[in-house]
């Protein structure tokens, strides 16, 4: 399988043609799609905390558009394609993973210590984890997985 990074490339590239198009052009045929979005929804890197209440509006959209719309965008200017050539979908669910959107939380000792205390192995994920995890679902070993929720979270769903 060949691995092109085409990180941080929005949905529409600034000529209004797809990422997704984009490749196609390019190659012909979209080998994987990894569809990956998410910001800290108690603030930029978790500086506001608040009760649902006080949950300021702007936010709660900020939240929204980067982590459902913006991945909803992707799949919107992928899923011809993948029908077209047969392309499995799968998703991760990351457990709490060492990255700068949790990086306030683990600052603090106590918060660190209950976040791997809650963890069965013991520790915090790393970014490289997930990152396996997709290369695994999107290549040849994983053929016959499909419709996939794959938890990479060091044991914490399974409790």
């Amino acid at each position: 399988m060949r691995h092109r990074a085409r990180a941080g490339l929005p949905y529409r590239t600034r000529y209004g043609v797809s990422a997704v198009d984009e490749g196609l052009l390019l190659d012909g045929r979209l080998d994987c799609a990894h569809n990956n979005a998410g910001i800290s929804g108690t603030g930029i890197a978790g500086a506001h905390r608040a009760l649902t209440a006080d949950y300021p509006d702007e936010r709660r959209h900020q939240v929204i558009a980067i982590n459902l719309t913006g991945v909803g965008l992707c799949m919107k200017y992928e899923i011809a394609q993948m029908l077209k050539q047969g392309i499995r979908v799968n998703c991760i669910c990351p457990g709490y993973i060492q990255t700068p959107m949790t990086a306030q939380g683990m600052s603090d000792p106590e918060r660190r210590a209950l976040m791997i205390a809650s963890e069965p192995v013991g520790r915090v994920g790393n970014p490289e984890e997930v990152a396996e995890a997709v290369v695994w679902l999107c290549s040849d070993a994983a053929s016959f997985v499909t419709g996939h929720a794959m938890t990479v979270d060091g044991g914490y769903v399974a409790q």
